[in-house]
């Protein structure tokens, strides 16, 4: 089975990734790929993600480094993102005071970075795509 998301660790054990592979053929700069190690996200991973930041306020800053930069791949149309950059953001106001806003506006609700309520490869994880008027945003 292909593997759909990687994380860049360059302190990690490099496992043998099909995935990893078929990229650095198709990407336009490999040799920059090349120069990393990657590890698929594992179970001690995503537990990491979702500790509750009121309880560990530094786990914010531990997400931002485990997800810069990671591969995402859209399972439906085999495309990739790679996350250059990542700035994290808490749901609450009393955790983050950049919050994401919950709520109405103009009689319909606010879009979310909140996950669908399905089966997902990871549990816990997963990505989401924000519209706004000045640009798109994925979440995490």
């Amino acid at each position: 089975m292909e593997k759909n998301i990687l994380f860049c660790n360059n302190c990690s054990i490099n496992y043998p990734i099909p995935l990893y592979k078929s990229l650095t053929s198709n990407a336009p700069y490999p040799k920059l790929l090349d120069t990393r190690n990657y590890i698929e996200l594992s179970d001690d991973l995503r537990q990491l993600l979702n500790q509750d930041w009121t309880l560990s306020p530094q786990m914010k800053y531990a997400a931002a480094q485990l997800l810069a930069g990671c591969i995402l791949q859209n399972q439906l149309n085999g495309k990739v993102v790679i996350a250059n950059t990542v700035e994290v953001y808490g749901r609450k106001r009393s955790v983050d005071i950049h919050c994401e806003p919950f709520g109405t506006k103009k009689q319909s609700t606010i879009p979310t970075s909140l996950p669908p309520s399905v089966v997902l490869r990871y549990d816990n994880v997963y990505p989401v795509t924000l519209n706004s008027q000045v640009k798109d945003f994925v979440f995490i």
